[in-house]
């Protein structure tokens, strides 16, 4: 068992510690450091400022804020802490981790060896933290400092530059180093080497014609196919990104429809059905990404599904099920179905309320071309 101080006592400081009690992490946290310490305790563990930390004996630093770089430099040139006991670290992610190394244990500890596009994230477990993606990939992009911010005056929002075009962000993200960190992650989503690529599929590298963006977020996805398409829905509940999708999209607002509602199996309430939503029109593709309801709108997109050649690009890491139930689903109306390559681990909330923490599949693929031999040879159900 470890010794552990969490640095700051922030919202994501607090979630990590919560988190970490309520479900019973195997390390003990003997402090909370905060540079601006106002209380002596949180959750009966001190709260001490970073002069204090010579008077712990401690294994790690956990550094759970987007200004880790400043965090480190301030712990290694003020008080001498070794880099090496610095550790940065999401909320959720040291409950996943402790799983993860428990499940494969063997493995980690050179007992059995595995083969397979496994063997890498495996491999990148044996010698670093857990992430969402276990690849070097993701060291590239976790410091990227020099990624340009701009701020519009006029409506006094943040943007960036993806694909030559301005990506604003919503009023939430109101620093410069938190808009820079959220595209940072964003951007190292879609990588080619990234399992959450939406690109890495011949199909959606052709789009054209109308489409649906189901969770459209920031608009990452619809913005990198704008001028090739005729029309895209973008769908997206969060009023937070609202009114800087209108903004990113202003050029393009001819294309672009808002729906602001949920993509569901009904249409009541703030619920909607793509169904309803594209009734009598033609639907050329859809990416779906909604944080483990895929498949609830997937139900109520059957109709779309039936008489479409869609190509799609659906999430399918959100839930232990999803890949194969959600596969099996898009082949009973005759698309072929692919993975992305690699892993994924799932950072959600509700993971931390099941036994089934595991790598999962990334992306699902479909559409009505190809080999219906080669359907089952190219979806890797087997995790």
């Amino acid at each position: 068992m470890k010794k552990i101080m969490v640095f700051g006592l922030g919202e994501r400081g607090r979630q990590l510690i919560d988190e970490y009690l309520q479900y019973n992490g195997r390390n003990q946290i003997v402090a909370v450091i905060d540079n601006h310490a106002s209380q002596s305790h949180y959750r009966d563990i001190p709260v001490v400022s970073p002069k204090h930390i010579e008077h712990f004996l401690y294994d790690e630093i956990w550094v759970c804020t987007i200004y880790y770089s400043e965090i480190k430099k301030q712990l290694m040139e003020e008080h001498g802490i070794p880099e090496e006991k610095i550790v940065y670290m999401d909320p959720v992610m040291p409950i996943l981790e402790e799983r993860l190394r428990e499940r494969y244990r063997n493995v980690l500890d050179g007992e059995i060896s595995v083969q397979g596009d496994k063997k890498a994230v495996l491999d990148y477990l044996k010698h670093h933290r857990a992430r969402m993606y276990c690849y070097p990939f993701w060291d590239e992009y976790f410091l990227k400092e020099n990624t340009p911010v701009f701020r519009d005056e006029t409506c006094g929002l943040f943007y960036v530059y993806y694909e030559s075009k301005r990506m604003y962000f919503s009023r939430i993200f109101n620093t410069e180093q938190k808009v820079r960190s959220y595209f940072n992650a964003i951007f190292m989503e879609q990588d080619y080497r990234s399992p959450h690529c939406y690109w890495n599929d011949e199909g959606m590298k052709k789009l054209s014609g109308t489409g649906v963006d189901v969770g459209a977020a920031e608009g990452i996805f619809a913005l990198k196919i704008i001028e090739q398409i005729d029309h895209i829905y973008l769908v997206e509940v969060d009023k937070n990104w609202i009114e800087a999708l209108q903004y990113t999209f202003k050029p393009y607002r001819e294309k672009v429809t808002m729906i602001s509602k949920f993509a569901s199996d009904k249409d009541q309430g703030n619920s909607i059905r793509i169904d309803s939503l594209m009734e009598g029109k033609t639907v050329n593709f859809i990416k779906m990404d909604i944080e483990g309801e895929e498949q609830r709108a997937l139900y109520g997109c059957c109709n779309v599904l039936k008489n479409n050649h869609i190509q799609l690009a659906v999430c399918v890491y959100h839930r232990q099920e999803d890949n194969e139930c959600i596969g099996n689903m898009l082949m009973q109306y005759g698309y072929q179905v692919r993975n992305s390559e690699g892993f994924v681990i799932c950072q959600g909330e509700w993971e931390l309320d099941t036994d089934t923490t595991d790598f999962r599949r990334g992306i699902l693929f479909a559409n009505k071309e190809g080999l219906r031999d080669e359907v089952f040879s190219n979806m890797h159900t087997e995790l």
